[in-house]
C-alpha cells in the first residue's frame, strides 16, 4: 500500500537545507577568521567598512569596534605615493574592474606606515550596478625592503663601474664582447672584438709571442687570468697599453657561459710615470744643491732624507743620519719640548707653519756645538702615510748681525747722550758771556758813557748787538734740544688766552715783516677756549714758527695764524704762508736737526733747529705736528694739541674779554 509519507516520521527537506547552509557558512567564517592575508569588504557608495577578518585586524592594529566605524580610505598613507596610487585604486573596482597586486604604501592605529598588495573585486546587486569591493590585503614590506636593497646595490655596483678608471666587460661562449661599461676609451674598437681574436680593442701589436700565446692557452682552457698586459694600435694609430684581468662563469649545470673581467688603460699612467720621475729627478737636484738644510721625517720622527744642505748645516754625511731619529739634531735639554710641538702640529689641521711665525730654534751639530736657526715646516699625507718636512736656516751670522748692531745702537745712545750733555753745559757756559757782549753792546749803542766820537762805532755796536742775540737765539735752541733729547725738558702749564699770545708773538717778527713787505695776519678767534699749555714753550713755538714764514716768504707774500676746535675736540692751530714752498721729498729733511731744504740752503741762513724744535715741543705736550707744502704756493705748518689741553671760558674771563 502506498501513500504519502508520514511528515512526521522524515525531517523536511528545508530544514536539512538550513543545516547545510548554517553549516557551510560556519565553515567559511572560521576559513574567512584564520585566513593569514588580511580581507576586508567597503562600500563603494561612501568607502564604509562592512566586513573584515581578524588578520585584518592584527595587521592594522585597530579594535574591532573602530573598524566596524572607519572607512576603507583611512587605511591608506597619506604620502605622495599613496593616496594618488588608492584613488586610482578604487576608480577601478567602482567602476566594476578587478584589481591584482596594486602595491600602496598604508598606515597602521600607530601612524607607522607599511607597504601592501591589494587585491580586488567589484560586488554587484541584482541591477549589476557595483555596491562594494572584497579586498585581499598582503604586508610586502620584506619584500619591497629586499627589492629595494637590490635595486642600490645593483646601482652602487653600477656606479662604481662608471666612476672607476677601470672599466668593466663581459663576453659570450665565443669570445665576443657582450657589455662594455662606459669607461672604455672610444679610440679602442669594441664592436667586433673578440677576448682571444686578432682584434680585441684594435689590432694587436704582438701576437706572435710565447707571453700572448700562452695567454690565448689560458683562455681557451677557461682558467681566469690576471693583470696581463697587452698592446695595441688604436684606431688613430695609436699604440696603446692596456692591462686586463678576467675569470670564466658557468650556468648551474657548468656550462661555460663567457669572460667578465676588467681593464685599464696604461698608457697614460705609463706617460705620467715617466714625468713624475722626471720630475722627482728635477726635484732631488733642486734639493741637492739649496743652501738651506731640508730634512725630511717620517710620522715616528725618523730621518727619511737630508739635502746637502743639512750636511753642510749639520756637518752629518746624509748615510749617517736616514733612518736615526730627529732627536741627533736637536740639544738634549730641547728634545721633550720639541717633540711636545711636533705632536701639536701633527694632530692639528693646518698644513705648514713658516719661519716668520715661529720662534727661533737651537740645532745641534755633529761636533757637539749649538746654533741658532729659523725652521718652517710642513706635512703632506701620501698613500696613508703623513711625510714632514723640515726647511731649516743657520742664522748665526744675522745673530752675529744683530748683537753687533745692538752694541753700536748702544754707544751711539751713549754718545748722543753725551753729545746733550755737552751741548747743554756749553750752551749755559756760553750764554753768560754772550749776556755780557750783548749788554756792552747795548751800552755803547746808547752812548751811556759819552758820544763814541765815529758814527762807524755806532754801526759797529749795533751789528754786534744784532749778531749776540742772533747767536744767543741759536745757543737757546740747542739747550732746549738737548733738554729735549735727555729728558730733562719740563713743562710749566698754564690756562693760556691764543690769541693774546700770538698777538705779543708776532712783536718778535713785526720789524722784520715791515722791512720785507709781508704781512701778518691773525685769524684767531677772540671766543676760544683756553689752551693748557707752557707760555713760554708755546711762545717760542710761535717765534721759530713765523720767523720761518716771514723769512722764506718774499714781498707781497703774507703770514697768518688761525685756529679753531675740531671734531675730536682738539685744538688746532694752523701758521700759513704764501712762501716758497717745500718738495715733498724734503718735508722729512726740514724736520730733521741742523737740516734744511735745499732751496732754504741756496736762499736764506739758519740753523736747520726752528722746526724740529717746534715739533719736539708740540709732541712734549702730547700734541702733533703736520707739514702742508707746495712749491711756489707756501706752506702750513699744523698743529693739534689734545681734547684734555682744551679748557673752557669762565663766565668771568668772558666778561673780562668785554670788557677791554
Amino acid at each position: 500500500m502506498t501513500g504519502r509519507p508520514d511528515s512526521r516520521e522524515r525531517p523536511d527537506s528545508r530544514d536539512r537545507i538550513k543545516e547545510a547552509l548554517a553549516a557551510s557558512e560556519c565553515r567559511y567564517r572560521e576559513l574567512y577568521e584564520s585566513a593569514p592575508n588580511a580581507y576586508v569588504t567597503a562600500s563603494v557608495a561612501d568607502g564604509s567598512i562592512t566586513q573584515f577578518n581578524e588578520a585584518c585586524v592584527k595587521l592594522f592594529g585597530y579594535s574591532r569596534e573602530t573598524l566596524r566605524g572607519m572607512k576603507i580610505f583611512e587605511f591608506y598613507a597619506d604620502t605622495p605615493e599613496g593616496k594618488p596610487k588608492a584613488k586610482e585604486v578604487f576608480q577601478a573596482y567602482s567602476s566594476g574592474q578587478p584589481v591584482h597586486g596594486a602595491e600602496l604604501q598604508m598606515k597602521r592605529s600607530d601612524g607607522s606606515t607599511f607597504w601592501g598588495s591589494l587585491s580586488v573585486e567589484p560586488v554587484t546587486d541584482e541591477r549589476g550596478e557595483v555596491v562594494e569591493g572584497r579586498g585581499i590585503i598582503t604586508d610586502i614590506s620584506e619584500q619591497k625592503r629586499v627589492q629595494k636593497a637590490l635595486e642600490t646595490s645593483e646601482r652602487r655596483f653600477r656606479d662604481m663601474a662608471e666612476c672607476a678608471s677601470d672599466w668593466f666587460w663581459e663576453t659570450g661562449p665565443d669570445h665576443h664582447y657582450t657589455y662594455v661599461s662606459e669607461k672604455a676609451p672610444g679610440t679602442l674598437n669594441l664592436e667586433d672584438a673578440s677576448l682571444i681574436g686578432p682584434r680585441l680593442v684594435g689590432e694587436v701589436v704582438d701576437p706572435g709571442t710565447q707571453r700572448w700565446k700562452r695567454h690565448i692557452a689560458g683562455i681557451t682552457a677557461r682558467r681566469p687570468f690576471r693583470n696581463f698586459d697587452e698592446r695595441y694600435r688604436d684606431v688613430n694609430g695609436v699604440v696603446r697599453k692596456v692591462r686586463v684581468s678576467g675569470t670564466p662563469f658557468f650556468n648551474d649545470n657548468g656550462a661555460f657561459l663567457g669572460y667578465r673581467g676588467s681593464s685599464i688603460d696604461l698608457t697614460e699612467i705609463e706617460r705620467m710615470e715617466a714625468e713624475l720621475l722626471k720630475s722627482k729627478g728635477k726635484l732631488a737636484e733642486m734639493l741637492a744643491i739649496a743652501p738651506d738644510a731640508i730634512v725630511m721625517i717620517d710620522q715616528e720622527r725618523n730621518i727619511t732624507m737630508f739635502n746637502e744642505g743639512a750636511e753642510n748645516v749639520f756637518g752629518y754625511e746624509a748615510a749617517e743620519v736616514v733612518g736615526q731619529p730627529l732627536d741627533l739634531l736637536i740639544p738634549e735639554d730641547l728634545r721633550q719640548a720639541h717633540a711636545r710641538h711636533f705632536a701639536r702640529f701633527a694632530t692639528a689641521p693646518e698644513v705648514s707653519r713658516l719661519m716668520s711665525l715661529r720662534a727661533e730654534i737651537t740645532g745641534l751639530r755633529k761636533d757637539g756645538t749649538t746654533f741658532p736657526a729659523e725652521a718652517s715646516i710642513s706635512k703632506l699625507v701620501a698613500g696613508g702615510e703623513t711625510l714632514y718636512t723640515v726647511l731649516l736656516h743657520d742664522i748665526s751670522d744675522r745673530k752675529g748681525m744683530e748683537r753687533d748692531l745692538l752694541r753700536t745702537k748702544e754707544r751711539a745712545e751713549v754718545a748722543n747722550r753725551s753729545k746733550s750733555d755737552f751741548l747743554a753745559n756749553m750752551s749755559h757756559e756760553l750764554r753768560t758771556p754772550l749776556n755780557a757782549v750783548i749788554g756792552f753792546s747795548e751800552v755803547l749803542m746808547r752812548e751811556m758813557h759819552g758820544p763814541l766820537g765815529s758814527p762807524k762805532y755806532l754801526e759797529y755796536a749795533q751789528d754786534i748787538f744784532d749778531s749776540g742775540n742772533h747767536l744767543l737765539s741759536v745757543i737757546n735752541d740747542l739747550l732746549d734740544l738737548s733738554k729735549v733729547e735727555s729728558g730733562h725738558f719740563e713743562l710749566m702749564d698754564e690756562d693760556i688766552d691764543l690769541l693774546e699770545l700770538v698777538e705779543r708773538s708776532f712783536l718778535f717778527v713785526k720789524s722784520r715783516a715791515e722791512k720785507k713787505g709781508v704781512r701778518i695776519e691773525n685769524g684767531v678767534g677772540p671766543d676760544l677756549p683756553l689752551l693748557r699749555a707752557d707760555p713760554r714753550v708755546l711762545k717760542q713755538i710761535f717765534a721759530n714758527l713765523l720767523s720761518n714764514a716771514v723769512n722764506f716768504t718774499e714781498r707781497g707774500g703774507s703770514v697768518s695764524v688761525s685756529a679753531s676746535i675740531d671734531a675730536k675736540g682738539r685744538y688746532c692751530i694752523e701758521v700759513a704762508d704764501t712762501g716758497v714752498g717745500i718738495p715733498e721729498d724734503e718735508f722729512d729733511m726740514v724736520l730733521t736737526p741742523f737740516e734744511q731744504a735745499r732751496s732754504a740752503v741756496r736762499q736764506k741762513e739758519g740753523t736747520g733747529l726752528g722746526l724740529p724744535l717746534a715739533k719736539s715741543f708740540v709732541e712734549r705736550h702730547g700734541g702733533e705736528l703736520e707739514l702742508r707744502s707746495e712749491v711756489g704756493k707756501g706752506t702750513t705748518i699744523a698743529i693739534s694739541f689734545p681734547a684734555a689741553r682744551v679748557i673752557a671760558r669762565s663766565p668771568e674771563t668772558v666778561v673780562a674779554r668785554a670788557v677791554r
